[in-house]
C-alpha cells in the first residue's frame, strides 16, 4: 500500500513540475514577443522640465516609520515631488509627526482620512482619498515603512520616460519585522 501511495505522490510531483516548466517557458516566450523595444535613442534631460510626482502615503499607526519614510522622500535627487500623507484613523502619533514635517516643508501635506464607506476596504479607501488630493502627473503609492534611497525617483523617471513605459512598479527593499514577513517577502 505504501509503494502505491509513493508512486502516485511521485507521479503527481513530476506532472506538477512539468506543468510549472511549461508555464515558465510560455511566459518567457510571450515576454520576448510582446515586450516593447526602447523607442527613444537618448536619455531625457530633466533639467528643463521635471514632471510632478505625487508620492501618496496611507498611514495607520505608523509613528515608528513615518518620519524616516517622509525624510527619505525629501532627500531625493528628483526634487519636483509632493508628499501627501493620509492618516487613516491612527491611534498613535502618526498624524502629529507627519504634521510636524509638513510645517517645515511645503512639499508635504497631511490629511485625516474619512470614515470608510460601505463597499470599500480600508486601505483601498485611503488610497482613493489620496489620489483625489494628488496634483502630480505621476502617482507613487508608498507604504510608510519604506525608506527610499536618494536616486530612486530620478532613476524611475528616467526608466519610465526613456523606455516609453505605460506603468512602472517599484518594489523597494523592505524592512521585515516578523518571521513570516521575512519568509514571504523579498527582503534584505
Amino acid at each position: 500500500m505504501i509503494n502505491f501511495i509513493s508512486f502516485y505522490y511521485l507521479y503527481f510531483l513530476v506532472v506538477f513540475s512539468l506543468l510549472l516548466l511549461f508555464v515558465t517557458l510560455v511566459n518567457i516566450l510571450l515576454s520576448f514577443l510582446f515586450t516593447r523595444k526602447n523607442k527613444r535613442q537618448g536619455s531625457i534631460d530633466f533639467s528643463s522640465k521635471k514632471p510632478l510626482i505625487s508620492v501618496l502615503i496611507p498611514a495607520r499607526d505608523e509613528e515608528e516609520n513615518i518620519y524616516r519614510c517622509i525624510n527619505s522622500l525629501l532627500k531625493q535627487s528628483y526634487s519636483n515631488i509632493e508628499v501627501v500623507v493620509l492618516d487613516d484613523d491612527s491611534e498613535d502619533n502618526t498624524f502629529a509627526l507627519a504634521k510636524e514635517i509638513s510645517d517645515l516643508d511645503s512639499r508635504v501635506s497631511v490629511y485625516k482620512g474619512n470614515k470608510v464607506p460601505s463597499g470599500w476596504l480600508g486601505k483601498n479607501w485611503a488610497c482613493h482619498q489620496l489620489s483625489e488630493k494628488a496634483n502630480g502627473e505621476f502617482l507613487l503609492f508608498l507604504d510608510s515603512d519604506t525608506k527610499l534611497s536618494p536616486n530612486v525617483l530620478s532613476d524611475s523617471m528616467n526608466m519610465h520616460i526613456n523606455e516609453d513605459l505605460d506603468l512602472l512598479t517599484l518594489f523597494p527593499k523592505r524592512k521585515a519585522s516578523t518571521f513570516i514577513d521575512k519568509i514571504i517577502s523579498v527582503t534584505i
